[in-house]
């Protein structure tokens, strides 16, 4: 097929988000090269984060959105059943296992008219069940990025993943650990059509900047604020430090489920005058809070329900 007429539908989870500037950044890249794409949102976030921070970045992003039907509405469909020999019809919930069969219906109905010829998700789970069903709806290729916590969880549905990489053209994994991991997982067969590609990010936004003024004692930490980026770790070596006297200062940049328990290792440790949880940030006020710091530090580790980073990206 001439590579102008192909189409890509993106279908995402949630778009935008923050800590996904990956995303962001692949599909900027793409339309500089002049690719067609369309993105299919399962989740609105101007819904459920109104106030929510974004990047100003987006405001390039030429690419058409489409939000999805909201899963409590289609949870929240009718039916009405009955028996004519018993003469009475009565209305009642339609419960639903699961809203990606009807929301890989609406791509497949949009996929379609929008003229989209392959469909391609990010992250491993939701948003690659939806590009699947589609898949099979539209007879449309399908290919899925995987990252970490949509193959290393412990509530990953595996049969589910497995089924998803027998199905895809294609695999993308973000390093050569992961791309290995899902080889060995899936079967040898496979290898040929899991590849690696590593997030990228645009070097002239982040460069050394000679006219910027580094603090000495400043340490930067960046991550959404959950037990795989390892800011607890963070923390005791905080600590470490100022036993043995050192000076310092620690910001972390991010926010998450894990911002309480962070608060009171703090308090714990005697931290308060030292590390500071300063909450998410812009792109663009990140890249200048990095241009202040001496030290980059990122702790991740492996969380307890082995979630895990694949190649951790917060920038």
């Amino acid at each position: 097929m001439p590579s102008e007429l192909v189409k890509i539908g993106y279908v995402l989870k949630r778009f935008p988000r923050l800590s996904e500037t990956f995303i962001l950044n692949e599909l900027l890249e793409l339309e500089r090269l002049g690719a067609a794409l369309q993105i299919y949102s399962m989740v609105d976030p101007a819904v459920i984060e109104p106030d929510g921070v974004r990047h100003a970045l987006l405001r390039e992003l030429a690419t058409p959105v489409t939000y999805l039907p909201r899963k409590p509405a289609l949870k929240g469909l009718v039916i009405k059943r009955g028996q004519f020999n018993q003469g009475a019809f009565a209305e009642e919930a339609w419960k639903i296992k699961t809203a990606a069969f009807l929301q890989a219906a609406a791509v497949a109905n949009l996929a379609a008219a929008q003229g989209v010829t392959h469909l391609h998700a990010h992250f491993a789970t939701d948003a690659a069940t939806v590009a699947m069903l589609a898949s099979r709806l539209t007879g449309l290729a399908f290919s899925f990025t995987a990252h970490a916590k949509d193959i290393f969880h412990q509530q990953v549905d595996r049969a589910l993943l497995r089924q998803k990489i027998q199905e895809a053209r294609f695999v993308v994994t973000v390093s050569e650990f992961n791309r290995q991991y899902l080889v060995d997982f899936a079967g040898a067969e496979f290898a040929p059509k899991i590849v690696r590609l590593y997030n990228g990010i645009n070097l002239e936004r982040f460069k050394p900047d000679p006219q910027s003024h580094r603090e000495p004692d400043l340490i930067l930490s960046v991550g959404r604020l959950e037990e795989k980026k390892g800011f607890g770790r963070l923390l005791e070596a905080c600590r470490t430090l100022q036993a043995a006297g050192r000076s310092f200062r620690c910001l972390i940049v991010g926010e998450g489920p894990e911002r309480e328990a962070l608060q009171r290792q703090i308090s714990a440790l005697d931290l308060a005058e030292r590390v500071v949880l300063n909450g998410a940030l812009p792109q663009e006020q990140l890249i200048e809070t990095m241009k202040r710091a001496t030290v980059f530090v990122l702790p991740c580790v492996t969380s307890a329900t082995g979630d895990q980073d694949g190649l951790p990206t917060v920038l």
